[in-house]
């Protein structure tokens, strides 16, 4: 027999916590219904703390599935009514978050804005916990812009203060954020290490999420060191694991990832299946540096097929993308005139174009 809940802000409060398990075990569509029955309770009832809360577990929801601009929307929400409640931890997390949204859509000066604030703020509260989170996220701002060095600066000084407070899953996203460095690189076997320490420690700790991140970054190490059934025995598990649990920026890396991997091979035709769809997949979700890169390969993989027009069409895409996000773009653009010019040089008379 069921009991009716006659305490409306027991009862909210009840719907959020069973929204935050289902999250969890990455049912993201049923706990998101229980955040926006909570929401409307909270609202109804006046309750602008918890309110904010579940604003907040919303946006997560939507940066989970890789909607970062409809997370800022909650985020932003959630930030208002902590601020005005002067709740400074929570405030502090939410600025973080934005952060990570904002460097997700590669709005890199944004993206430090808010990472500053909150860093000043967890600072202030001696969080080491909320610090070592944001030098983690700076750091990884750094990677992308490919500033290596000032990238481990900030990984090793977040690695202390997670170690320091026992954040175990903090300690595998940094490990894990310090490999990627590493694998980029060229310090294969380094990479290996750092990721061999996370993957134990994500899975212990039941975070599905990382650890489809820490396979998918295994097979890439492994393709690399052309050890390619080992590789692929990673990308499989990693698309598997990230599709489970409804992680569609990962799935879109990893579906990138095996179309270089089938290119690496020559079997262009596989190569273009998994590009294609990690392509659409990036627009969907507004990854536009990931879009950039996916385009760039597509276009390198007709090159290789003699396709120079369609080859062209995919590198003058990827040319705007960097562009109008501010990555770097110089070298891409020399590709796209060496391109233009064969083109041109074929039509001329010299070698047949492609159709």
């Amino acid at each position: 027999m069921f009991r009716t809940i006659t305490n409306p802000i027991g009862e909210a409060r009840l719907l959020n916590n069973i929204g935050s398990a289902q999250s969890a075990l990455g049912q993201k569509k049923e706990a998101l219904d229980y955040f926006q029955k909570a929401l409307l309770l909270k609202q109804k009832i006046g309750d602008r703390a918890d309110e904010a809360i579940t604003l907040s577990n919303i946006g997560t929801i939507y940066d989970d599935w890789g909607e970062r601009n409809k997370a800022l929307e909650y985020y932003n929400q959630s930030l208002s009514l902590f601020t005005e409640a002067g709740d400074k931890e929570h405030e502090a997390s939410t600025l973080n978050r934005i952060g990570k949204a904002y460097s997700e859509l590669a709005e890199y000066p944004q993206a430090t804005k808010y990472f500053q604030q909150a860093l000043s703020l967890f600072q202030a509260l001696s969080d080491l916990g909320g610090e070592g989170s944001v030098l983690s996220n700076l750091g990884m701002i750094y990677a992308d812009l490919g500033d290596h060095q000032r990238a481990l600066d900030y990984y090793e000084r977040a690695l202390a203060l997670r170690r320091a407070v026992a954040d175990r899953s903090g300690e595998v996203v940094t490990l894990t954020n310090a490999g990627a460095i590493y694998r980029h690189l060229g310090e294969y076997q380094r990479a290996l290490d750092y990721y061999g320490q996370a993957l134990p420690l994500a899975q212990s700790s039941n975070d599905r999420e990382t650890e489809g991140v820490l396979l998918n970054n295994l097979g890439l190490v492994y393709a690399l060191l052309r050890n390619q059934q080992r590789a692929l025995d990673y990308y499989k598990k990693a698309l598997n694991l990230r599709r489970e649990v409804g992680d569609r920026t990962g799935e879109a890396a990893t579906l990138h990832n095996l179309g270089f991997f089938y290119a690496s091979l020559e079997d262009y035709n596989q190569a273009l299946k998994f590009y294609e769809q990690a392509l659409t997949l990036r627009r969907y979700i507004g990854d536009r540096a990931g879009e950039a890169m996916t385009c760039f390969n597509i276009g390198s993989v007709h090159l290789l097929m003699d396709n120079i027009h369609q080859a062209i069409v995919y590198i003058e895409r990827c040319v705007e993308i960097k562009t109008y996000i501010g990555l770097p773009v110089e070298s891409n653009r020399r590709d796209l005139e060496f391109l233009k010019a064969e083109r041109d040089r074929r039509a001329g008379g010299g070698l047949p174009a492609d159709a």
